[in-house]
């Protein structure tokens, strides 16, 4: 066979590859919108100065939490290296078996956003290939800076590859993903489990003491208590006039578009009174993702204005999104209580 591409679809979320390239093997399977609808509900970040930087869904990646319907191998760079002397025969060896392959490489090298920019090494997913023209086909993001597929060069990934400068040793780390086709792993949507996790987002809980069995709990920010820490960023960056991260906006924008979605997929199916919820649904739509959007809207805003609008215009923004979801998010889970 001289070339081969295993089925890709849209993913839901996109501002973090780690979620996004796992899931865009499955995102239009059955067996896939219970499992989402029932987790992305708890935030984390770490504490300190800049922590909302790096806000997250806990936790979700694929390496720590498998996906029920994604059957994940786990290798290292070192563990291919010893298997195939040629990583391009290995990749290609692989997507004929019907596995995808995730690496991490330096952008730098990629026709992706970084191309020719600046050296970061960035999750990519490799789904096809064609040896005539040696190419790869890549799930990524693409030069307009959103998620996409786009083309390369078998020579352009291998300069990515050997010429990652690793700083992580997670970034060692690869993955051969596949659809788990086994009924056994199966998952129902699960009220239980959103009650328990929207109760911790509220109340800012730490969900990691939780986790105890595999790794000590996290001393960082949980639920909704990262807005305190990206507030606190946000004077910081009032005082050292530093250009404002566009990055947390687009995780928390992502983060209310799932509490919506997943509010009406309970309505839809039954797992909730309709009747009660979707009325709360509507306004937390109007006040909680419609004021993501706008802040979001205004931070890029600022991106080009530079000081247009202000800093205190963003926290006044942000404080009335919380306000919002303080005074929503208890309603619907006493709507949700069985």
């Amino acid at each position: 066979m001289t070339a081969r591409a295993l089925p890709v679809f849209p993913a839901i979320l996109k501002a973090k590859l780690h979620h996004t390239l796992p899931q865009s093997i499955i995102s239009d399977r059955d067996a896939y919108e219970p499992w989402f609808q029932s987790n992305y509900i708890q935030l984390y970040c770490p504490r300190g100065d800049r922590g909302s930087f790096h806000v997250n869904f806990y936790e979700y990646f694929v390496w720590v939490h498998p996906i029920p319907a994604v059957m994940a191998q786990h290798l290292r760079r070192e563990t291919v290296g010893i298997m195939s002397s040629n990583p391009i025969d290995f990749i290609v060896a692989s997507i004929d078996r019907g596995f995808y392959f995730y690496t991490y490489v330096d952008e730098f090298y990629l026709p992706l956003f970084l191309y020719q920019k600046f050296h970061f090494v960035h999750d990519l997913l490799i789904y096809g290939y064609d040896l005539e023209i040696r190419q790869f086909d890549v799930v990524g993001k693409t030069e307009a800076n959103q998620f996409g597929t786009a083309k390369i060069s078998f020579e352009q990934f291998l300069e990515s590859y050997d010429e990652s400068h690793i700083t992580a040793d997670y970034q060692r780390d690869i993955f051969l993903l596949s659809e788990r086709q086994s009924e056994h792993r199966h998952y129902r949507f699960d009220p239980v489990l959103v009650r328990e996790l929207l109760t911790d987002y509220i109340e800012s809980r730490n969900t990691s003491e939780r986790l105890r069995m595999y790794s000590n709990p996290l001393d960082w920010h949980f639920g909704i208590d990262v807005f305190n820490r990206y507030i606190a960023d946000m004077e910081l960056a009032k005082e050292t006039g530093e250009i404002i991260s566009y990055l947390p906006v687009h995780t928390l924008f992502e983060h209310k578009a799932c509490m919506t979605s997943r509010f009406e997929y309970m309505s839809r199916n039954g797992f909730a009174d309709a009747a009660r919820l979707e009325p709360l649904t509507d306004k937390y739509r109007r006040h909680v993702l419609h004021g993501a959007n706008v802040l979001r809207s205004m931070i890029l805003k600022r991106h080009t204005a530079k000081t247009d609008p202000t800093v205190d215009q963003l926290i006044a923004k942000i404080h009335g999104i919380v306000a919002a979801e303080r005074e929503i998010l208890p309603e619907v889970l006493e709507v949700l209580k069985p």
